[in-house]
């Protein structure tokens, strides 16, 4: 009715353009459209004048990366039928085909390291590690369900690490594009397919279809027993720790006309330079494999440790002995005002991160902090750190082989040990992913066969 209205009224121009914004923003969002019209153009425009076209092209290019990434993150399945085809990928140039995706096959085993930030509210990721490359695995449909990965054949988009995981093992190639990345002359009417990493040809249709139900089948099977066998794993859970400070390990000693304060246990931090620069205490928390980090918080029960006390400031990292640098004075914003610095008493300086497994989150905690305008200086006797942490919904996987490697590695870096079961990471031996990953290509290889390159 309003746009009938504001037709009627003379506005046919500026409505038309507002329902074609509209209808592009809700359907196809404006960076893939704008990236679209340019590559038409591109193509079409003589390869003479196409150079006075880059500049462009590559920022629109950039836009729609970035626009595709958080595509794959929040809608895998829109990204992969969003994504340029391989044949148009291959028809651009260099300048803008490195802020493109690119598409990827293998073999899939969900991954010991930590892919990315800890996103604590998208149960669709899968940490995922194929031919030695880490991804942030997002997957939908049936694939919802798979818990865990051991030498799965997927196939995706990539922008960066992040994934977009095709529900079907299977990308299938026909028309321009089998004919264009297989300039060999494949047998008339036969399919071309590649899983895990590996190109195969199938007879006809109903061979891929049989190997397709047989794959689904058997990793619907596993899916369902993953779920039957960790169904009673918790969700979530927290870590608890104290840590005691004693007055008697605190010194103070003047340096040119200020305080400069060491506590035991504590390094000065590279703070801001011109900041009070106040001892910190920097350590490991170990947490269940796999975990990702909810929230950290610390209690504390302070007193007056020292008055008349004007820290020293923080100054400029020095690279070497024979480096000089200027002096930096106090700042002023902090020093002259009578609010606690730092303003916590402990922070999270990580997201969870793995070695081998092993998972662990690194925070600095603030035993010393002061008043500056008065000039007062207090230590926290006791800080009470609580770590609480999303668990994850099966156990982290491991190369039995790191596994003991990676547990006296950590064990040497974090300050907790736990007997917990859901601490360490899950043995696995070279043969189960070797009857894993036969067991997923056994029917792929009886229905068909190795892509004869024939130059």
């Amino acid at each position: 009715m309003i746009a009938k209205n504001l037709l009627a009224c003379g506005y046919a121009l500026p409505i038309l353009f507002f329902l074609g914004v509209l209808s592009y923003a809700t359907d196809t969002p404006n960076a893939f459209l704008a990236f679209d019209n340019w590559m038409t153009g591109y193509l079409q425009t003589d390869v003479t004048q196409r150079a006075t076209m880059l500049e462009n092209g590559i920022g629109l290019a950039k836009q729609r990366r970035a626009s595709l990434a958080e595509l794959i993150r929040t809608d895998p399945a829109r990204a992969l039928s969003t994504a340029l085809t391989r044949v148009q990928l291959e028809e651009l140039p260099p300048e803008i085909a490195r802020y493109t995706e690119r598409y990827v096959s293998g073999l899939a085993s969900t991954s010991p390291f930590n892919a990315g930030r800890d996103d604590l509210d998208q149960d669709h990721r899968r940490d995922l590690i194929m031919q030695g490359e880490v991804f942030r695995g997002w997957v939908y449909g049936r694939r919802l369900k798979m818990l865990r990965f051991l030498e799965v054949p997927i196939w995706g988009i990539a922008v960066g690490t992040d994934l977009a995981v095709a529900e079907s093992p299977f990308e299938v190639f026909s028309g321009e594009t089998a004919q264009k990345l297989f300039k060999e002359h494949i047998q008339k009417g036969r399919k071309l397919v590649r899983i895990g990493g590996e190109d195969r040809e199938f007879g006809d249709q109903e061979k891929i279809d049989a190997a397709l139900a047989r794959i689904h089948g058997d990793e619907d099977a596993e899916s369902e027993n993953q779920q039957q066998k960790w169904k009673d794993r918790p969700a979530s859970g927290r870590t608890n720790l104290v840590f005691r400070f004693d007055l008697a390990d605190l010194k103070v000693e003047k340096r040119d006309g200020y305080d400069l304060v060491s506590l035991k246990d504590c390094v000065l931090p590279e703070d801001k330079p011109g900041v009070p620069w106040l001892p910190a205490k920097f350590l490991n928390v170990l947490i269940p494999a796999g975990a990702r980090v909810k929230d950290v918080r610390v209690t504390t029960v302070e007193e007056l440790a020292k008055e008349g006390v004007v820290p020293f400031p923080v100054q400029p990292p020095v690279s070497g002995p024979q480096v000089s640098v200027a002096f930096v004075p106090p700042d002023q914003n902090v020093y002259t005002k009578n609010d606690i610095f730092p303003k916590q008493s402990g922070i999270q300086v990580s997201d969870s991160q793995r070695l081998s497994g092993w998972t662990f989150v690194s925070v600095r905690l603030n035993p010393l902090r002061c008043l500056p305008a008065e000039k007062k200086l207090l230590l926290a006797k006791e800080i009470g750190l609580t770590v609480s942490y999303k668990i994850p919904k099966a156990p982290l996987p491991v190369p039995e082989k790191h596994l003991k490697h990676g547990e006296e590695t950590v064990g040497r870096i974090v300050v907790n040990q736990s007997k917990d079961d859901l601490v360490a990471p899950e043995p696995v031996t070279r043969g189960e992913r070797d009857a894993a990953r036969k067991k997923h290509l056994d029917m792929v290889d009886a229905l068909s066969k190795p892509v004869s390159r024939k130059d």
